[in-house]
């Protein structure tokens, strides 16, 4: 507010609720987040809800859901898989080499896979492929389709089977991501002119391809593709029959029902909701999302939000004494924050995650000031004018208690940047007069929550508006500095979080006349980072296997 002061308010505030400081975190997330247009909702969906899958039919014999303790490695697991990803080697290592978990040495296998991109792998393995459920029912329901999940489990206990199915359900909804928003695509056999060669390797039983030479395997592979969009379905909206092997996306959102209804497990809730956006993203519908898809993402969100934040206190984040322990519980809440906020975007909720966005800055600790700065813009500019220019800096990066990530895919990111032709009068970067040796390079975290606030400008903004274009050209120069030839050696990058910084910076140099070639050369490179086959930005087999950031990457920050 103009005090100075930060509210922990949310989009569903009641409008007779006044906030008050000395109100409890815990208190504002319960409230506000089970609020919508002034009424207050039940905690979890009824058993009446759409979204609910019935258990009636399938058989549970010798699975303990009652046991809520999966152990100490099986929450260790769950925890790096989703928050701490380059950890995962040395999880892979204890899971095998510990004596009492030695019966987990198929799991240790599938996270490995996992760790490496290699989700095919996985779900070949777990035997949940579409061909394999297609050969037993010519057109599954969900009940059918759990069934035969569950049949194929190996796990004994109830650590192993939960492990496994979380897995499972990760694994295709990754594959159904990569496929759909990242890439690289999978190429179909029938598209392969090398069936000889002994490293080739038919994805049909994945992709299930509508393209098929054969009109008998085009016609079952097309009444497979009808009956799992018919399954999600959600509230008489449908899903768009364009979209890329929906049948992960169903197996994904089946398997996490499952595991949300029986077990109270936060990550596997964190990842149920990733799941749930996606299907949100998929319907057709753009007037208004699905009730009851809304409430699902809007109750798990609470209660992960909750238990992920309801002891830290976001006035703390800004103090320079605090623990590494306690940094990565403010990590781990800003992050979450940003999947809210981006939820209520796609969701099109009021202020579309704007409130969200300014809790996640505060959590992490990053301060962000939109100034003025004089320039040049153009090489035959001869004084320097004030340009637009955002200053950002993490207020504990000088303390040495926050660790920088490992610079993984700087070198891959770097190259699908596309200059400006030298024949042009734009410089690839306002030049300050300012030195810019005293900026410093942000952690991923915080790029995505630049990236956030950028998104804030537009929606909070007019479209196809200069000052718009403008005020949101000085958030991604903040992001794409990170990437820099003299920088990005000392910087953490990110795949996506680049490749969405230039996507957006094409889309705004589109509309002026001296960016617009530059911009749709950025356009065609981007696209071409989704297949494997040579283009025009990639014309030699080593650009799209070397200089290609692998699926993993992509999807991490996604």
């Amino acid at each position: 507010n103009k005090n100075g002061k930060v509210l922990l308010l949310l989009p569903y505030q009641h409008n007779n609720l006044s906030p008050d400081i000395s109100t409890t975190t815990k208190q504002y997330w319960e409230r506000n987040l089970t609020m919508t247009n002034g009424t207050e909702e039940e905690d979890y969906a009824t058993d009446d809800d759409d979204s609910d899958i019935a258990f009636a039919k399938i058989d549970f014999a010798g699975v303990n859901f009652e046991d809520n303790d999966s152990g100490d490695v099986i929450c260790q697991v769950e925890h790096a898989i989703l928050f701490d990803f380059n950890s995962i080697p040395t999880m892979v290592e204890d899971l095998k080499n510990e004596g009492g978990f030695s019966t987990l040495s198929r799991a240790a296998q599938w996270i490995q896979w996992f760790y490496e991109g290699n989700y095919v792998a996985l779900l070949r393995d777990a035997k949940v492929t579409p061909e394999s459920i297609f050969t037993i029912y010519h057109q599954p329901t969900k009940d059918e389709l759990l069934n035969w999940i569950c049949m194929q489990k190996s796990g004994k206990n109830n650590d192993e089977y939960y492990l496994e199915m979380e897995l499972i359900g990760i694994a295709a909804l990754n594959l159904y991501l990569q496929l759909n928003y990242t890439g690289p695509s999978l190429e179909q056999a029938s598209k392969r002119s090398h069936e000889h060669d002994s490293n080739y390797d038919s994805f049909d039983d994945i992709l299930m391809p509508l393209d098929n030479n054969k009109k008998e395997d085009k016609d079952k592979n097309g009444c497979f593709h009808n009956c799992v969009l018919s399954e999600l379905v959600v509230d008489g909206d449908w899903p768009c029959q364009v979209c890329l092997v929906p049948y992960w996306l169903w197996v994904s959102r089946t398997v996490f029902s499952l595991i949300t209804s029986k077990r109270k497990n936060y990550p596997s809730q964190v990842w149920s909701m990733r799941a749930a956006v996606s299907h949100v993203r998929l319907l057709l519908n753009s007037s208004s999302p699905p009730p009851s898809l809304l409430t699902e993402i809007r109750t798990g969100f609470r209660s992960v939000l909750i238990h992920y934040c309801q002891d830290l206190d976001p006035w703390k984040s800004d103090q320079s004494d605090i623990n590494d322990h306690e940094i990565a519980k403010f990590s781990i809440a800003a992050s979450l924050l940003v999947e809210w906020g981006l939820a209520q975007h796609h969701l099109d909720l009021p202020g579309k995650g704007r409130i969200s966005f300014l809790m996640a800055k505060k959590y992490s600790g990053l301060l962000v000031e939109l100034s003025g700065s004089p320039g040049k813009r153009t090489k035959y500019q001869q004084s320097a004018i004030a340009q637009l220019k955002l200053e950002a800096r993490n207020i504990r990066s000088k303390e040495g208690g926050r660790k920088r990530e490992k610079e993984t895919n700087a070198r891959s990111s770097q190259d699908i940047s596309v200059q400006h032709p030298e024949d042009g009068i734009l410089l690839e970067k306002i030049k300050y007069e300012d030195s810019e040796e005293s900026v410093e390079s942000l952690l991923v975290l915080d790029q995505c929550i630049l990236m956030a606030l950028c998104l804030d400008v537009k929606n909070t903004n007019p479209d196809k508006d200069v000052l718009t274009a403008e005020e949101m050209g000085a958030y991604l120069a903040r992001v794409l500095w990170n990437l820099d030839d003299d920088n990005k050696s000392e910087s953490s990058s990110d795949w996506m979080i680049y490749a969405t910084a230039l996507l957006e910076r094409a889309w705004l140099e589109y509309q002026s006349t001296h960016g617009r070639e530059r911009a749709l050369l950025q356009l065609q490179a981007l696209l071409d980072q989704h297949t494997n086959k040579l283009t025009i930005t990639q014309s030699t087999y080593d650009s799209v296997q070397s200089h290609s950031s692998p699926a993993q990457e992509r999807l991490r920050n996604l």
